[in-house]
């Protein structure tokens, strides 16, 4: 599969997924505050690995991944409907351990440049 198309279709899942979750299309009261980090599809479209950042004490977060993982199967159909997928990849629900980890930097954060000032001299 060509890259770019790899990584539309990635963001196009994220996007899908984190509105299924977020405007609560799936009716569970378990499922608490959920920020999707990355989405890693593989190249024979066979699997999506979806990346979880759970907020909320020990036990909220283990209800919410449990309830996530309950709705797997109902979350797949609803993502290949939504986006039209002849092959829909079996979704593998991850928790991110560490956010900042899964998103390495890939350039060089921007030089500021600060003029020197301007002194006015006095003669």
């Amino acid at each position: 599969m060509h890259p770019l198309r790899k990584k539309k279709l990635e963001s196009s899942i994220k996007k899908e997924f984190s509105n299924l979750v977020s405007k609560r299309r799936i009716k569970d009261d378990r499922i608490g505050f959920v920020s999707i980090t990355q989405v890693v599809l593989a190249s024979d479209l066979s699997n999506v690995k979806i990346k979880l950042s759970l907020f909320g004490s020990e036990e909220d977060t283990s209800r919410t991944f449990q309830a996530l993982k309950s709705h797997s199967k109902q979350l797949q159909s609803t993502l290949s409907r939504n986006l039209r997928l002849r092959l829909t990849p079996q979704i593998r629900l991850m928790i991110d351990d560490n956010p900042m980890l899964s998103h390495p930097p890939t350039e060089d954060p921007p030089t500021v440049f600060h003029p020197t000032p301007v002194v006015k001299r006095r003669f």
